[in-house]
């Protein structure tokens, strides 16, 4: 029988073996935001069911080819990949909440322009044709 020392020493050494070196990456997250299967990328990529498996959970390292592999059959930037999908839909809302108040006006108004000069250029060019 094991004493708790042994237990705790055992638990650090499989962490240890599982564990991820480099930048953490979120691929479980976006299959999920997604709606996809670890199936889905095992057909868009040329990795198998146990490689896919493998990276998705981490006991696998990845590197910038893996990266590039996992973001086009998901559908995403491979950066994006590196963040969560809540820290990427919040990005700009991140960045705007840093600014003081004149500076979110004016970037309230820049948006709002870009924007309003697409919607309003689409009729235009309908028009013309």
């Amino acid at each position: 029988m094991r004493n708790d020392a042994q237990v705790v020493a055992l638990h650090h050494v499989r962490i240890m073996r599982t564990k991820q070196t480099g930048p953490r990456w979120y691929a479980k997250e976006w299959l999920a935001e997604k709606g996809l299967k670890q199936s889905d990328v095992v057909s868009r990529t040329p990795f198998n069911k146990g490689q896919v498996s493998e990276y998705v959970n981490g006991s696998r390292r990845w590197n910038a080819d893996v990266l590039d592999h996992f973001a086009v059959a998901i559908g995403v930037d491979p950066s994006d990949l590196l963040r969560p999908p809540v820290a990427v839909e919040n990005e700009l809302a991140a960045y705007v909440m840093k600014l003081d108040a004149q500076q979110q006006g004016r970037a309230l108004r820049i948006i709002k322009s870009a924007f309003e000069t697409d919607a309003e250029e689409a009729p235009k060019t309908a028009k013309k044709r």
